[in-house]
């Protein structure tokens, strides 16, 4: 099965932020990255889908609502990056990306982009659709909502385009190690890319992406 997407909306001040959330249904059962503010309705959505057997919490930044998702779901196994588990007490993590064998390898494949410990991002592969996951990494905010969003995402390198944000570019502490694990990401065979803000890049999103890496951290 094809991965399915939930999306919702984050009301900042300024702006309103576009959320997503993917769902890989596997053999072991669904694999749900970076939960939202679930509705009764997207939940049952997801139920319809299969058991639920993992909640992963890929980045830093996107933790949120995984106790929610968590509660609905209490025999899924919830998954965080490095780092989680000190930053957010309050979440029960079961295991950590990197750190422990990650058992779904063969339909969805997962690495840790390393050298930037403030996002300490997880992305992942589907095989199956040529499907890469990504959270924070890029934005594509193709029609921003919001008064204050051409100022923010200018700011960030990022209006109206698919882009690596200047915030991801910043939190990079050690470029060699981000882009070897760059380098490795590259080698997986995607032509989709999904991220959690904007719109889904359908089709050429391994030449996207490539310009982007090599643009902005030198990448060849």
């Amino acid at each position: 099965m094809t991965p399915v997407f939930f999306e919702s909306q984050f009301k900042m001040p300024v702006m309103k932020l576009d959320l997503r959330s993917t769902v890989v249904p596997t053999s072991k059962g669904s694999v749900i990255i970076s939960p939202l503010d679930f509705t009764e309705d997207q939940f049952r959505q997801i139920e319809d889908l299969g058991p639920v057997a993992a909640i992963v919490a890929p980045s830093l930044l996107h933790n949120t609502f995984v106790n929610k998702a968590s509660r609905r779901f209490p025999k899924a196994t919830v998954w965080g990056v490095p780092g989680l588990k000190e930053k957010c007490p309050d979440i029960q993590f079961d295991k950590i990306i990197g750190n422990e064998t990650w058992p779904y390898q063969a339909e969805l494949e997962t690495k840790l982009l390393q050298g930037a410990p403030r996002l300490n991002e997880a992305v992942f592969f589907h095989p199956e659709s040529r499907t890469l996951v990504l959270t924070d990494l890029c934005f594509n905010l193709r029609h921003p909502q919001g008064l204050g969003a051409w100022l923010i995402l200018k700011m960030m390198g990022t209006y109206k385009k698919f882009a690596i944000s200047r915030l991801v570019v910043k939190s990079i502490q050690d470029k060699n190690a981000f882009k070897a694990s760059a380098r490795e990401m590259m080698k997986w065979d995607f032509d989709q890319i999904v991220v959690a803000h904007g719109e889904l890049v359908r089709s050429g999103g391994k030449r996207l992406l490539q310009d982007e890496l090599q643009k902005k951290i030198g990448l060849n």
